[in-house]
């Protein structure tokens, strides 16, 4: 039971010229098992500082009728999509689905897709906006814990969902493993239409059959959907407890990817269990260090899983080829997972977010990564932060103390 982990991971590259904060974004969501929590499902729209009106369709199912909302500056608008949960998630597995969502808005807003999944099955998938489309991308994920076997006559799924944003888009994917009655190595091809959705889901949700690695290539943009449902870390070592829960994230690029990343511990996952971030390489000899030290060298689709020492806060990956990280965090055995922003990225000025649950009890905190210097310059609803919340920040290890951190 996962309530609301959020990992706000801002990017702001000058390539792309555009942040998360947007006023178009495009999102396959994915079809969650309903027997461990499928639904509510929201859409979270955060206004900025200026009036919106928002609209949220879908240009290949003419049977889903748009929904407006006026959002006003500095509020929340939570759009439950549940009644129309079927028009939402794209079930047909390796086909093409019609219920790929656009959310545009006349002005700049975030925007986060949220599986409440009855309080049991919960993650949030943050919007990348006009980040989230491009024409390469390699899918990262976890290749360390299976799904939930234990529910009777059920199986959990791993699978990627590939959205078109323009019609008679060529599709392109390189599988790493067996998939969809292809071969693990083979490469297919797929034509969508703008709002179309290909759906790839693995054979079961074995660690054998995880899709990370999976290499997409267009020739107009996609946006691209991860989603793990119902991991389960018991599987893994029965200490780490019972939980299970979804994984999952709207994926960046190659255009996207950086060199180095940061990885911040979540508040406190059960040992032996820890955080794990997952290092997936789009290129052949990419080289990776995790904290100084050379760990490898990474095939194209080859996935690297480094879970964080009990002692370890933060760990700084480096690379030298452009390459996709993803991190694996949460409380007790609940988990969450979230893409990280590279550190290559300028970084952004201002972030929204909400509780979905202020009466849940569980840890609510937020994690800021900023040039040494700058930790007094942040403002949370108008108000600088406290002397003592300025003295939490931390010089990040291995960063000739040009970074620093701290965990709110």
């Amino acid at each position: 039971m996962l309530r609301a982990l959020l990992f706000i991971g801002l990017l702001h590259c000058a390539a792309a010229g555009k942040a998360q904060t947007d006023t178009t974004f495009w999102f396959a969501a994915p079809d969650i098992q309903q027997r461990h929590g499928d639904r509510p499902i929201e859409l979270k729209l955060i206004g900025l500082d200026k009036n919106a009106r928002v609209t949220i369709s879908e240009p290949a199912n003419p049977a889903f009728t748009p929904i407006n909302v006026n959002l006003n500056a500095g509020t929340v608008a939570r759009v439950d999509l549940s009644i129309w949960i079927s028009q939402i998630e794209n079930a047909l597995p390796n086909a093409i689905n019609k219920n790929g969502l656009i959310i545009r808005s006349t002005t700049p807003i975030q925007a986060y897709y949220e599986v409440l999944g009855n309080n049991l099955n919960t993650d949030i998938f943050t919007l990348k906006g006009q980040n989230a489309l491009d024409t390469a991308f390699v899918v990262p994920g976890n290749n360390l814990f299976p799904c939930l076997t234990t529910m009777t006559g059920v199986t959990f799924y791993n699978g990627v969902l590939v959205m078109a944003s323009e019609d008679n888009t060529r599709v392109r994917i390189t599988l790493r493993v067996a998939a969809a009655g292809r071969p693990a190595g083979s490469t297919f091809t797929v034509t969508l239409n703008k709002g179309e959705v290909f759906f790839l889901r693995s054979d079961d949700g074995s660690v054998p059959k995880k899709l990370a690695g999976t290499i997409i290539r267009s020739d107009k943009k996609v946006s691209v959907t991860m989603y793990d449902d119902s991991v389960y870390p018991g599987g893994w070592k029965s200490a780490a407890g019972s939980c299970a829960d979804l994984c999952a994230d709207q994926i960046v690029g190659l255009s996207m990817l950086g060199l180095n990343y940061l990885a911040v511990k979540g508040p406190a996952l059960n040992a032996p269990l820890n955080d794990v971030v997952f290092i997936t390489a789009y290129y052949d000899s990419t080289s990776l260090k995790i904290n100084g030290t050379f760990i490898k060298y990474l095939s194209a689709g080859e996935t690297y899983a480094h879970m964080m020492a009990a002692s370890e806060q933060v760990s700084l990956v480096e690379i030298n080829k452009k390459t996709a990280v993803i991190q694996m965090s949460g409380f007790g055995c609940e988990m969450g997972m979230s893409i990280l922003p590279n550190l290559d990225c300028t970084g952004s000025q201002s972030a929204a977010f909400t509780r979905s649950d202020a009466s849940s009890g569980t840890t609510f905190s937020v994690t800021l990564l900023v040039p040494a210097g700058q930790e007094r310059n942040f403002r949370i609803n108008g108000v600088p932060l406290s002397a003592a919340r300025i003295s939490q920040f931390t010089f990040v290890p291995g960063t000739s103390n040009r970074w620093k951190y701290a965990k709110l």
